[in-house]
């Protein structure tokens, strides 16, 4: 198999590196052009495997370039993937009846690269080479089995792979979009054609039934994992209220130690208090005690120095009455 070749259209220069990047895993060499006309002049000398045409665009939005690139027989038969933010039904409908081969949502995942690309790749396999000129007077016509056989071919593909390990909503979403198309198959197809419409309607009847069992296995792990999201809510709530109370916990013991210290700190405070107190009371005594012992010497010094006196005076008199 030769190199394969992408060209990616959109005006966000973001969006274009990340299609890109993701393109080249897959193998492909991607050129780039960021606009609708830009993509015309490069698709005059190239013809890519594939292309992937951004829906809004300023200029011609990526209808219009679809439109442009099928009209032109050199260009028709290219693949192109319109690549929007609009995923509902209707849009999806809408770009296939223009002429998309595929959609995909804006923006991409690895997970929907990859089916877009095996979905490309089922519908080339799948597609019937082109016949030799056939008799004017051929009963059947051929324009309308072509798209039958490509539409059950694809949805015989993506039933096949509808496993319950790729079970989810994606894969919920593509077989609805199958069911669709085989539907639209059904009202169009030939009245002459009835081993293709019973074909059609039996493999309806098995992507159906495949819905339904995917839809049911959707519930039951929906409820699953509601049920695991309760277990684990509870689970961290009762952690959550162990955590609580252990830091509650130790709160309460730092603030008891912080309690302890301080009521330590002040019987020190009132005992270095007391100890003060007493030590200048003693301090006091001696002073006092001092001070009054010499008061009392000096007390008797005076007393004894006045009765010395008193004795000099009487002496002093009694001679002076004897000497007369």
């Amino acid at each position: 198999m030769g190199e394969r070749i992408a060209l990616v259209v959109d005006d966000s220069k973001s969006a274009r590196f990340a299609l890109r990047k993701y393109l080249e895993g897959h193998a492909f060499r991607v050129d780039t052009a960021d606009s609708a006309r830009a993509a015309y002049a490069w698709l005059q000398d190239q013809r890519p495997d594939l292309i992937f045409l951004d829906h809004v665009m300023p200029g011609e939005d990526g209808f219009a370039a679809l439109q442009h690139i099928k009209d032109d027989p050199q260009t028709a038969g290219i693949p192109v993937v319109i690549c929007s933010s609009n995923e509902g039904g209707a849009f999806v409908a809408e770009a296939r009846s223009r002429g998309a081969a595929e959609v995909l949502q804006k923006p991409p995942s690895p997970d929907q690269l990859q089916r877009v690309l095996k979905q490309i790749e089922t519908l080339s396999a799948a597609a019937p080479a082109p016949a030799p000129s056939a008799p004017a007077e051929q009963p059947h016509p051929v324009p309308t089995a072509p798209a039958v056989d490509t539409s059950v071919a694809a949805a015989s593909a993506r039933a096949a792979a509808a496993t319950p390990a790729a079970a989810d909503a994606g894969e919920l979403r593509e077989l609805r979009e199958s069911l669709d198309l085989l539907r639209a198959d059904l009202a169009t197809a030939s009245t002459d054609s009835a081993q293709i419409t019973q074909a059609l309607e039996a493999r309806a009847g098995a992507i159906e039934a495949r819905l339904n069992a995917i839809e049911q296995r959707l519930g039951s792990d929906l409820a699953n994992v509601h049920k695991h999201l309760e277990r684990e809510i509870e689970s961290l709530r009762r952690h959550g209220d162990q955590a609580v109370e252990a830091l509650r916990s130790q709160y309460e013991a730092a603030l008891e130690a912080l309690r302890e210290e301080q009521r330590q700190a002040m019987d020190a405070l009132h005992q270095q208090r007391a100890q003060d107190h007493d030590a200048r009371r003693q301090q006091f005594d001696v002073e006092l005690r001092a001070v009054h012992e010499q008061f009392r010497e000096e007390l008797a010094q005076a007393m004894q120095s006045a009765r010395d006196q008193a004795l000099q005076d009487v002496r002093a008199r009694l001679l002076a009455a004897l000497g007369e």
